[in-house]
C-alpha cells in the first residue's frame, strides 16, 4: 500500500479445494498482528464461503481477491482472463497429484500471456518438463532456505 502507485490495482485469484473456515483463518491471522488492518478487512468479507466463485474487494477497489472454491480442473475452465503470475504449490506432487497434471498445466497456459511467470518450490523434473510441454519456459533458480 505504501509503495504502490495511487492508480495501481491488484487482482489476486486463488483456487482452494478445501478453504479454511473463518475461525481457522482468524486463528492463523493472529500470528501476524502487524497485518491486523488487512486481516480485519479480509475476515469481514470472508463469510458464507461456498463452492464456486467469490469476489472480495478491498481498499476501495484497488485490491480484488477472487476465490475459486472447488477442484482446480473444474474451476479454471470457467475463468476468463489473463494471469500475470502463477504461484503453484499447496503440496508436493506426491501428496496432491491432482494439482500437477498436464490438463491443469494446459489451463494455466490458456490463461497466460507470453510474459506470464510461474513460481513454485517444486523442483521435480517431470513437473518442469510438463510445464515446458504446456508452453512455459521453465528453469531452475536458487531456492529460499532449504528449497
Amino acid at each position: 500500500d505504501e509503495c504502490a502507485p495511487v492508480d495501481a490495482r491488484l487482482h489476486f485469484v486463488s483456487v482452494e479445494k478445501y478453504p479454511l473456515s473463518q475461525g481457522d483463518l482468524q486463528r492463523a491471522l493472529v500470528l501476524w498482528p502487524e497485518l491486523s488492518r488487512f486481516a480485519d478487512q479480509l475476515l469481514g468479507q470472508y463469510v458464507a464461503i461456498h463452492e464456486g466463485f467469490q469476489r472480495l474487494v478491498f481498499d476501495n477497489g484497488r485490491v480484488t481477491l477472487t476465490l475459486l472454491i472447488g477442484d482446480a480442473l473444474q474451476m479454471l475452465p470457467q475463468l476468463d482472463g489473463q494471469i500475470d503470475a502463477w504461484f503453484l504449490d499447496g503440496f508436493a506432487p506426491a501428496k496432491n497429484p491432482d494439482m500437477w497434471t498436464p490438463e491443469l498445466f494446459a489451463e494455466l497456459a490458456r490463461l497466460s500471456t507470453p510474459s506470464t511467470t510461474i513460481g513454485t518450490f517444486t523442483s521435480t523434473g517431470w513437473v518442469r518438463r510438463s510445464l515446458n510441454a504446456a508452453g512455459f519456459k521453465m528453469k531452475r533458480v536458487p531456492g529460499i532456505g532449504h528449497k
